[in-house]
């Protein structure tokens, strides 16, 4: 959960799935326990069972009425150990991304829903290292489709390396499909590592590492 208390009750909720990283954002207008419920119900019911099956809070009295959920939707509420942020690391890092684009000067009263919306879009549809530079929508898919399945539901010198890695510069300049689409992904924030990733996931017919975008850029 992100807020200041010098800028009111006002909150973002982050929820994260584990093995992709998958992101939900909604805004919380107060800190009231019962309401913040009752949105983690409507947002996550319509998925199947299999991929609701528990949550994990921190120990802050907005958690108090997590029975709610189990009543609502049928999903376990865990809960991290006093001064163990860590127990749940991937929102804490999730968090961390999130403050990228709203930084704790932000007033969470003035962010538009679309806008939390977009930011889910943008986080949920970069490349990430941890999953093979595939996306967390992508992955996220892939777990819901099988679920619905299961459920009905050589050495070379340095010279030679040198050489190489001029040609692929080449090729970056020359191709002009292949710039566009570093460029595009380079405006869109996406790192040179991504990118490098991203491409060979694709398989590219152009092969271009991340130090090489990186000289380009």
């Amino acid at each position: 959960m992100i807020f200041r208390k010098e800028h009111g009750a006002a909150n973002i909720a982050t929820v994260v799935e584990r093995k992709s990283r998958y992101t939900l954002l909604f805004r919380n207008n107060d800190r009231r326990s019962k309401p913040i419920m009752n949105q983690l119900i409507r947002h996550l019911a319509p998925l199947p069972v299999q991929a609701r099956q528990s949550l994990t809070f921190d120990l802050g009295l907005e958690f108090v009425s997590w029975r709610e959920l189990e009543h609502g939707m049928g999903t376990i509420a865990w809960f991290c150990d006093p001064q163990a942020p860590w127990q749940k690391g991937t929102v804490e890092n999730t968090n961390k991304r999130v403050r990228r684009y709203l930084p704790p000067e932000t007033i969470v009263l003035d962010v538009s829903n679309q806008e939390i919306r977009s930011l889910c879009d943008k986080l949920n549809g970069t490349p990430r290292k941890c999953l093979g530079f595939q996306t967390p929508k992508e992955i996220f898919s892939k777990h819901l489709l099988a679920l619905e399945g299961q459920f009905g539901y050589y050495c070379v010198t340095a010279r030679d390396m040198a050489c190489e890695r001029r040609a692929r510069l080449r090729n970056l300049v020359r191709f002009s499909s292949v710039r566009r689409s570093v460029v595009d992904r380079i405006m869109h924030g996406w790192s040179t590592q991504q990118i490098a990733g991203r491409m060979r996931l694709e398989r590219h017919l152009i092969s271009v590492s991340h130090r090489t975008i990186y000289r380009f850029a």
